[in-house]
């Protein structure tokens, strides 16, 4: 039972160094991946430096610091395979390969030992077996000889006896505790040499880890304070506008008269005199172009409604996709939430080609709007002298009345001179009746 315990006791040292160098190739690859990764997306982030404009974004200043922590890692974790292989594991085996040939050579001594021990136990038995039977053959039959071998048998046992004692005695009063002793200084020693190991693994473990907790608590403290509103403010006042950039208003430009050539004055009087008209920002109606301005208000005051309800349409349904989105979301549902995106992007976009038209037919209603109320009150006027050009053939109709009559009938009767007073009369009232007509027109 004790051979089995100490063999089971012996620590499995080189198991510690096989694993600590295995930990170190691991700790190496990782930070040979991690450097490469960074040094792959510090090229991506130099050519990105070029390209957008030069303002100071939080955002992007954390991401460099996020870049510049897993660098410091990779350099962490490179140190800490150099440490696990050096200083740790190859150490670790050369300080305590003598110990591991020292525990078998004092595992199979004490076998030795506990061999010989045997040796003499099984000798010990077989002469006081002998013993034993030259006794019972002196019971059965006494005798010189039988007695010569009963004494015989007595002084090899007890010679024996002596001997195994002796032996044993030594054996576990002294060869067991000094084996035991080794064995303690073997286990003291390797237990030393093994919790030494694991606690510099430990200490430089944790020491990084303490740096980088730090570390990392600051690039926490960095991302909180990031503002995309003041990033966006920084970006908007370091953008240099382009001269040629495109107008967000167009101004009215009125055509000009070519340059004159210097061909002679009665050219240019000509052509100043076929100047057309100087127009303004706004709708020129006439009689010619009554009728189109009205066409155009109804059309665009149609178009308005159309684009109104199209608009509303949109926008109800891009609540209702966005609602919908957001419990997927809640739900971790993310192919779902993927696939509505793309209905979102599309109702969200054809929402503002909608409401781009919208506005612009609103400004053309809005134009048109003044000018064709105009349009309808040149029109009632019109009305209003057609009605007049009546009146007037009624004023004719009555001069033509009072024309005098011959001078061959001047000289008639009583009679007729009555009858021209009475017609007179008659259309001097219808005159009067008139002028009361136009007046109230």
């Amino acid at each position: 039972m004790v051979s089995v315990k100490l063999k089971r006791q012996n620590l499995p040292f080189s198991e510690v160094s096989e694993f600590t160098e295995s930990l170190a190739r691991i700790y190496e690859q990782h930070a040979e991946e991690m450097q490469l990764l960074v040094s792959n997306f510090r090229k991506k982030n130099s050519e990105f430096r070029k390209e957008k404009p030069a303002s100071n974004s939080s955002l992007f200043h954390s991401w460099e610091t996020f870049l510049q922590e897993v660098e410091i890692d990779s350099q962490a974790h490179s140190e800490i395979a150099s440490v696990l292989e050096r200083q740790i594991s190859r150490p670790l085996l050369e300080k305590s390969f003598f110990r591991k040939i020292q525990s078998r050579k004092v595992f199979s001594h004490r076998d030795s030992y506990e061999n010989v021990i045997k040796q003499a136990e099984e000798k010990l038995s077989k002469t006081r077996l002998e013993y034993k039977t030259a006794y019972l053959a002196y019971m059965n039959g006494p005798s010189t000889q039988t007695l010569a071998n009963y004494i015989s048998c007595h002084n090899e046992y007890v010679g024996q006896l002596h001997f195994t004692n002796g032996m044993l005695s030594q054996y576990h009063s002294e060869t067991l505790p000094s084996i035991l002793q080794e064995v303690e200084d073997i286990y003291n020693d390797l237990c030393v040499k093994i919790s030494d190991s694991i606690l510099q693994v430990a200490e430089m473990i944790s020491s990084r880890a303490h740096e980088q907790v730090k570390r990392y608590d600051g690039l926490t403290c960095q991302c909180k304070s990031v503002q995309g509103r003041s990033d966006l403010s920084n970006l908007v006042r370091s953008v240099v506008i382009p001269s040629n950039h495109p107008p967000v208003r167009r101004h009215f430009a009125a055509p000009q008269p070519p340059a004159p050539q210097s061909e002679g004055p009665t050219q240019e009087t000509s052509a100043s005199s076929n100047l057309p008209p100087s127009l303004k920002n706004e709708i020129v109606l006439d009689r010619l172009t009554g009728c189109q301005v009205r066409d155009k208000f109804e059309s665009a005051k149609k178009e308005s409604s159309e684009l109104e309800m199209q608009a509303k349409q949109l926008s109800d349904a891009l609540h209702t996709l966005s609602r919908v989105q957001q419990r997927s979301i809640d739900s971790n549902l993310f192919n779902k939430v993927n696939e509505l995106q793309e209905d979102i992007s599309v109702k969200q976009h054809e929402l503002n080609l909608a409401l781009i038209r919208l506005a612009g037919v609103k400004a053309q209603k809005e134009l048109l709007s003044n000018k064709a109320e105009s349009a309808e009150a040149v029109r009632e006027r019109k009305m209003s002298s057609s009605s007049t050009g009546s009146m007037k053939s009624k004023w004719m109709k009555a001069f033509k009345s009072l024309k005098t009559p011959p001078a061959s009938e001047a000289a008639g009767n009583k009679d007729g001179n009555d009858k021209i007073l009475i017609t007179a009369l008659s259309v001097s009232d219808q005159i009067s009746n008139l002028l009361i007509d136009y007046m109230r027109i």
